[in-house]
């Protein structure tokens, strides 16, 4: 292919780990054996791994977890700890970890409980347990209660950001004398709210296109180039779209919903015409200028109107393209093992990256996160873990042979693609660098969020976006309507200030528990349980 990049032959091979053990340990055979069917894939019923929901869903569920927080009265039950028994203060410290995991908890978590043991080793006082990683309302729920995880992980930043639920982290950064530069700047820009750094990236998931170039002989069509523009993606789009058997094939899935939106995900398509989707002080969209125009004209007058391309649906984008109800897909490299397993009987097939937009090169990028929660009773030590899972490399490296997951340090990427290549043989000869450039080389855009975040603005960008969709508004109306929508709401929500936090309530419900113990310690009764 003239678009792939020569391989190296020193990445090729056996890379080798920090400790200097050759490839093909017990972490390496998990993916192999994964992609040799001997483990079953994931479904629905699996849980939990990287959920499927869309934003807007998870920030109402997240939205619903706190106020029937707030309302229902949770510092109520907490002197019933007065009949437990004394607790016994343990020799290490115990934190609660809940880490990403791209398959089934069950199937992965020996094998991060192993990797983990070796920062247990070199933190002899700290000891880690792994749970699994809930929705956003359970995790919020959780910190609340005083029964979450330590070291939080997520791919909805917001919610937790806003509510005061991760322990700001500039102060650690200072002390340890930490560049943000290892990360990429897209990224850690999301991570900085007006309070200052409250998380560090769980790894950066970036997208690309997979193309069937099957679809392409068939159709007597010249295969992409790596320069191809927005025009040339529309209109290959159109060229590939037919009917296949008794199901429509498109042209291509692209990285857009439709009523379900996921609003802040938008943000990539809008830079890449040289907008944004939400303004520069966070209190509204910026949907009436020329740029944010024609971003929308092209989304929805040129692919999703005509029906020559269809909104993606998470989860099942690989499925999908390996049965062949679409020629080029929007992939994530969260998703590369489900991926190589759906694509192995497809015939030819390639990576491509996202077409060159009038403002360069875009595409979508994750914010996923790990963050300490404000619930925490360790923060030094849960400061320490947090180093080691994102500052540090090895627990990176670890995952990169476990999961195929990309790297949050910029400088693992060269590792990511030989590990890849070296572990998956179905991906050995496709050009998953276009992954590593566009976390590299600046391209990846990852979600943008409101100042003043609620379940009632997530709804509204849904319904208008599935309005014009649905084509009962245009995208000049449409965008003007939601524009004067969304800052009306905005502005009132500034007015109004913002909601208790649940920060708020963890601080109240350690000053109860404070008082029970001062109260019990008084009357020679067994203190409660923190």
């Amino acid at each position: 292919m003239a678009h792939r990049r020569v391989n190296d032959t020193s990445k090729a091979g056996a890379a080798e780990d920090r400790d200097g053990r050759k490839e093909g340990g017990p972490s390496d055979r998990l993916v192999r054996t994964f992609l040799n069917r001997e483990i079953r894939m994931p479904s629905s019923a699996d849980a939990p791994f990287r959920s499927t929901l869309t934003r807007r869903q998870a920030f109402r569920r997240a939205a619903f977890a706190a106020g029937a927080l707030v309302g229902g009265g949770m510092l109520a039950g907490c002197s019933t700890h007065a009949t437990h028994a004394p607790t016994l203060v343990p020799t290490r410290i115990q934190l609660i970890f809940q880490p990403l995991t791209t398959l089934p908890f069950a199937t992965l978590a020996s094998f991060l409980q192993a990797a983990l043991s070796k920062f247990e080793t070199a933190h002899p006082g700290i000891a880690v347990k792994i749970e699994p990683h809930g929705n956003t309302a359970s995790n919020i729920a959780a910190i609340i209660s005083g029964t979450g995880p330590d070291i939080v992980y997520d791919f909805h930043f917001a919610p937790y950001a806003q509510q005061g639920l991760l322990l700001p982290l500039d102060g650690f950064i200072r002390q340890d004398n930490i560049s943000t530069e290892i990360w990429s700047g897209t990224q850690m820009r999301v991570f900085r709210t007006p309070e200052g750094l409250r998380a560090l990236p769980c790894f950066f998931g970036t997208m690309v296109y997979a193309v069937n170039l099957n679809d392409f002989d068939s159709a007597a069509l010249s295969y992409p180039q790596p320069g191809w523009t927005h025009t040339e993606f529309a209109t290959l789009s159109g060229a590939l779209t037919r009917a296949n058997g008794g199901a429509k094939r498109f042209g291509a899935e692209v990285e857009w919903y439709a009523a379900s939106t996921n609003d802040g995900e938008s943000a990539w398509l809008f830079r890449a015409f040289g907008g944004d989707f939400i303004n520069a002080a966070g209190t509204g969209v910026d949907l009436t200028t020329k740029a944010a125009l024609a971003a929308g004209t092209w989304m929805y007058e040129d692919l999703l109107w005509p029906g020559v391309a269809k909104p993606r649906q998470p989860g099942q984008t690989s499925a999908q393209f390996g049965q062949g109800l679409m020629s080029m897909a929007a992939v994530g490299n969260w998703d590369l093992a489900r991926l190589a397993l759906a694509t192995r009987t497809i015939g030819k097939w390639d990576f491509y990256p996202f077409p060159r937009f009038p403002h360069g090169r875009t595409t979508f990028g994750t914010d996923d996160f790990y963050g300490i929660s404000a619930g925490t009773k360790h923060p030094d030590a849960a400061w320490t873990l947090l180093k080691w899972l994102s500052v540090e490399s090895e627990w990176q490296r670890e995952m990169i042979k476990t999961q195929l997951l990309s790297p949050a340090l910029l400088s693992l990427w060269p590792e990511w693609e030989s590990t890849v290549q070296a572990v998956a043989p179905v991906l050995k000869d496709k050009a998953i660098h276009w992954f590593a450039d566009a976390a590299t080389r600046g391209e990846a855009v990852p979600p943008a969020y409101f100042r003043y975040e609620d379940a009632a603005t997530q709804d509204l960008v849904g319904t208008y976006f599935g309005q014009i969709f649905s084509r009962k508004l245009s995208v000049p109306e449409g965008f003007r309507q939601l524009q004067q929508r969304v800052a009306a709401m905005q502005t009132l929500a500034a007015q109004q200030g913002p909601p208790p936090t649940a920060a708020a309530l963890i601080a109240a419900r350690h000053r109860e528990l404070q008082r029970l113990q001062t109260m019990f310690q008084a009357s020679g009764t067994p203190r409660p349980a923190p």
